[in-house]
């Protein structure tokens, strides 16, 4: 069954890819590579990853979970869960949620944390850590998680993604040098 994608359901983009809502699930969201960057592979190796996270059965807590592919009137996407706050309404960024000030350094520092020891205690790697990647959801009023909807891990197929699948050593140091990229990215974020 084929899904019609419009503007009105457009979301946002990033490097590779749009997102959109899915047009029968206000749950979900479809996400498809540009022309350009088909040959990247970018849904192939999400849907790779994401049955390895389904085998070793992660909870998806802290992450957006990919159901598979679907076929669009703009080409092939991959369908995710929606990243909605309490209300309703779309989380944003958590770029966007440091550069708007809606939490305290404090707050933010905490919800990174619960972030780390997630991925830690699950063995994700969080590949591309951009901070656009992650999104800050108001759970209920006042209350927020980070959930990460892109860059689990690696960026290309290669003997790293193996590792990644089946070392959990180097997984773990993985998991650490990636971590510290992203604390670089937050520093410079305020």
């Amino acid at each position: 069954m084929m899904i019609e994608l419009n503007e009105n359901l457009y979301i946002g983009k990033g490097g590779e890819r749009k997102c959109y809502l899915h047009p029968n699930d206000a749950t979900k969201v479809v996400k498809i590579e540009y022309i350009d960057y088909v040959d990247r592979e970018q849904n192939r190796l999400d849907i790779y990853y994401s049955k390895y996270l389904k085998k070793i059965d992660v909870s998806y807590s802290y992450i957006s979970k990919c159901y598979g592919y679907i076929d669009t009137n703009m080409g092939i996407g991959v369908v995710y869960d929606a990243i909605k706050n309490y209300d309703g309404t779309i989380s944003k960024s958590f770029e966007c949620t440091i550069a708007e000030k809606i939490l305290s350094k404090k707050e933010e520092k905490r919800l990174l944390l619960e972030l780390k020891l997630y991925l830690s205690e699950n063995n994700i790697v969080f590949g591309d850590t951009m901070m656009s990647n992650i999104l800050c959801q108001e759970v209920s009023k006042q209350n927020y998680k980070l959930i990460i909807v892109d860059g689990l891990g690696a960026r290309r197929y290669g003997f790293k993604l193996w590792l990644h699948m089946h070392s959990r050593l180097f997984t773990k140091i993985r998991i650490k040098k990636q971590w510290k990229k992203l604390l670089k990215k937050y520093e410079n974020a305020q």
